[in-house]
This record gives structure tokens, C-alpha cells and sequence, in this order.
């Protein structure tokens, strides 16, 4: 029998946010959703969304236009999302204890995410001749689309080594120290070492908001540059 959305959902809910096993399947669950997006884009993602309304009551979310609560009794949150909102391609899902996304400084970060996509979005094949907030935003948007689909070996191997230096100091600069850490393990090891199996399994399991830290840089760099 095929492993469905629904059926994930099903046994992750049965399990409180912090036993074990609640990784593996939440990493099932984004894998449907991602293979869902691949293949037929954010309609394939609503598709999925809608099998859990045959036993869950989900509410689409006030602060982002492509995430789904599904209706717990609280403390409990699960939400499901697609960035960036009008073309995703990163899919991914949160089980917690905790607030949803409709709250102040959620939305706050929903804002965040959606103005850091509308202008990586704006940059697509435009990689010649940016400002340097373009080609900061160009680096950590690629990084994240890449390793989001297919690992840091498919980045590595789009992009070459020096487009993975200049994405490593762009990570800097944002201060995503844990991203930039795999990366250069990644650049150490190369694209077709097995240990990047190991990174790409910690991008997933401990993501670091990097659109949000792109956006709050370019708002301090802004500021200190005014006169």
C-alpha cells in the first residue's frame, strides 16, 4: 500500500512533538509534499493539503498564502507550508508545542519571508551585474533551493566552487553560522562525497530561517548606510 500524506499525519499526531520517531516522520511527510511540488507544482502541494480534510479540520493561515493549519487542541501546533508563495519549491511542515503563525511576531516573519521571495523570485536567470543585496539574496536563495531539492552535492555541483564561497560569506555576513558550517564541510568534502548524505540530513532536521536573516541584514545595512 502507498504511503500517503494522510497516513503520516495519522501516526505523527499520535506521537507528542518530542518522542522519537517524530522526526522520521516528519521527514516522510515533507518528502510527499516535496514530490507532490515537483510534480505538479503548488497545486499538487493544495491537492495533498485537501486529503486531510476528510479527518482533520484545516484552516488556511492568515500571515502566509501557502500554509495550512491543521486544528489541534492547544498547546499543539502542526502547520504545513510552500515557499516561496506564487512558485514554491521548498515544502515543509512544523510539529510543536506552542503558538501558530497567526501570531504578531509570525506574521512578522511571514512578512520577512514573503518580501525575501518576491525578490528572489525577481532575479530569476539574472545572475550577471547585481547590487550586492541582489547578490546576497541570489546566494542564500540558491543555497536553500538547491540543498532543499537535492542536497549540497547538487549545489555544489550547479554552482561550482566559487559561487560556494561567495554563498558561504554571504551566510556570514547574515549570520547563519549553522548553515555556513555545513556548507564549508560540504566544500571540504565535494559534491560526491557520502558525509554530505549527514549534511543534508541536518539542513532538514534544524533549518535556520535564512530568509528572514537575509532581510533583517539588508534592513541594518540600509540603516547604518544612511546619511
Amino acid at each position: 500500500m502507498p504511503v500517503t500524506l494522510l497516513a503520516t499525519i495519522d501516526q505523527l499526531l499520535a506521537l507528542d512533538p518530542d518522542d522519537t520517531g517524530v522526526e522520521r516522520l516528519r521527514h516522510l511527510a515533507e518528502s510527499l509534499l516535496m514530490e507532490a511540488l515537483r510534480s505538479a507544482g503548488r497545486a499538487g502541494v493544495e491537492s495533498q493539503i485537501a486529503t486531510l480534510e476528510s479527518r482533520y479540520s484545516v484552516q488556511r493561515s492568515q500571515a502566509h498564502a501557502c500554509m495550512w493549519r491543521v486544528v489541534l487542541a492547544q498547546p499543539y501546533v502542526l502547520e504545513l507550508w510552500c515557499n516561496p508563495p506564487l512558485d514554491p519549491y521548498i515544502a515543509a511542515l512544523s510539529y510543536r508545542r506552542g503558538s501558530p503563525t497567526d501570531t504578531r511576531a509570525r506574521i512578522a516573519a511571514a512578512k520577512r519571508h514573503a518580501e525575501f521571495y518576491r525578490r528572489y523570485e525577481a532575479l530569476t536567470g539574472t545572475r550577471e551585474a547585481l547590487s550586492a543585496d541582489d547578490a546576497l539574496v541570489a546566494r542564500v536563495g540558491d543555497l536553500e533551493a538547491d540543498v532543499s531539492n537535492g542536497g549540497f552535492s547538487q549545489y555544489l555541483t550547479n554552482n561550482g566552487m566559487d559561487v560556494a564561497r561567495e554563498a558561504l560569506a554571504a551566510l556570514l555576513a547574515i549570520g547563519a553560522k549553522r548553515t555556513a558550517r555545513w556548507l564549508e564541510s560540504a566544500m571540504a568534502a565535494g559534491a560526491e562525497s557520502p558525509s554530505l548524505a549527514g549534511l543534508d540530513a541536518a539542513f532538514q532536521a534544524k533549518p535556520e530561517d535564512l530568509a528572514s536573516l537575509v532581510i533583517r541584514h539588508l534592513k541594518r545595512v540600509a540603516k547604518r548606510d544612511q546619511p
